[in-house]
């Protein structure tokens, strides 16, 4: 995903069909309650409901807090690649995998929801996107490493893959 103000991103994967009105709504509930207002799209973040007020003593709000003491634990930074796959409706799907890596000022590749279908193509779009970041729960995670082949995937995601 390209650089720019968050809304504004939001608005373009929405637009481009990467994302759904769920996920949009969702993303600039976000943008809102960390205050993000920029671009031209401010007009998003103040549609979803009323902005939350400064926090006096400087903290993130509860949310944003969490993706940074994940960012900081898992040493996710701006060189993250993130392959987000999860449902919308899993909290992994906004937090770890939307949320985090674009605060730490990293990527998101926004790939399919994972289905059986879009399994058959995660490694194909993972090594294309040169992904270093995947955030899978243990079906999925199965469901992936069964389809591996000979050693060839196997090698890669041990050389590419910082965060699993």
């Amino acid at each position: 995903m390209a650089g720019g103000a968050l809304p504004d991103i939001l608005l373009q994967l929405h637009k481009e069909g990467h994302i759904n009105d769920q996920l949009l709504a969702a993303g600039a509930s976000l943008c809102k309650q960390m205050q993000v207002y920029h671009g031209t799209s401010a007009g998003l973040v103040s549609q979803y409901g009323e902005r939350m007020p400064s926090s006096p003593d400087g903290r993130l709000p509860p949310l944003a807090g969490n993706a940074d003491a994940f960012n900081r634990r898992a040493a996710v930074d701006e060189d993250v690649r993130m392959l987000h796959v999860m449902p919308t409706g899993y909290m992994a799907g906004l937090l770890n995998t939307f949320l985090s890596p674009l605060m730490a000022g990293g990527a998101v590749i926004v790939g399919e929801a994972f289905s059986a279908v879009s399994a058959l193509q995660f490694w194909t779009l993972a090594r294309g996107e040169s992904i270093n970041a995947v955030w899978l729960s243990p079906t999925m995670t199965a469901t992936v490493t069964q389809l591996c082949r000979g050693d060839e995937i196997p090698s890669w995601a041990r050389r590419h893959l910082r965060h699993v």
